[in-house]
């Protein structure tokens, strides 16, 4: 029968114009789900500045530790608001690299991994820096006037790490977002 076959044709023309459309949608759906995974990474590097400035004000009180090491708490409700801004952006920066590894090739991944982790550590080490110097300045009999210019430079060493490896992992996001905002 004549339209039998017309109709077989046409199912098949439709199966396969379906097949197609969905092809094309599936990789327009990949391509806006990675693209919204990379501006949210970048939106998360911009605040990144919170690890800096976490350690760059513990380090700027450092000098004002000794003064005021009998006030319970002086040093940790100074630096509290810092830290708790650091948390959070850490929080909002971890959680987008980890959606963000789901999305990009594996040489992508391995960029940015060395420049993410390597940011953290570094202000890591500075939050504990700034922790280590303080206790060990409460705990002191004298004030430690022999101790400044050590904790200035360490201090200004840990920033100056701290904020090469913020411009690498900014950069990095910058790139990603540059190269991915437009449509394959």
């Amino acid at each position: 029968d004549l339209f039998e076959i017309f109709g077989a044709v046409a199912t098949v023309i439709t199966a396969a114009a379906a097949l197609i459309a969905l092809s094309a949608w599936r990789k327009q759906f990949l391509f806006a789900e990675k693209y919204r995974a990379i501006r949210d990474f970048h939106q998360a590097c911009q605040s990144a500045g919170e690890g800096y400035w976490y350690v760059s004000l513990g380090f700027s009180l450092l000098d004002d530790v000794w003064d005021n090491r009998e006030v319970d708490g002086w040093f940790w409700g100074k630096t509290e608001a810092a830290r708790k801004a650091w948390t959070n952006a850490d929080a909002a920066l971890y959680g987008a690299y980890i959606i963000l590894q789901h999305h990009l090739s594996l040489e992508e991944q391995a960029e940015l991994s060395t420049s993410y982790w390597q940011f953290i550590e570094q202000v890591r080490s500075g939050g504990s820096e700034i922790i280590a110097f303080s206790t060990r300045i409460f705990a002191l009999r004298e004030k430690p006037t022999d101790l400044w210019e050590d904790y200035f430079l360490k201090g200004q060493a840990r920033l100056d790490l701290i904020s090469d490896v913020q411009s690498n992992i900014c950069k990095k996001a910058d790139d990603l977002l540059a190269k991915y905002s437009r449509p394959e």
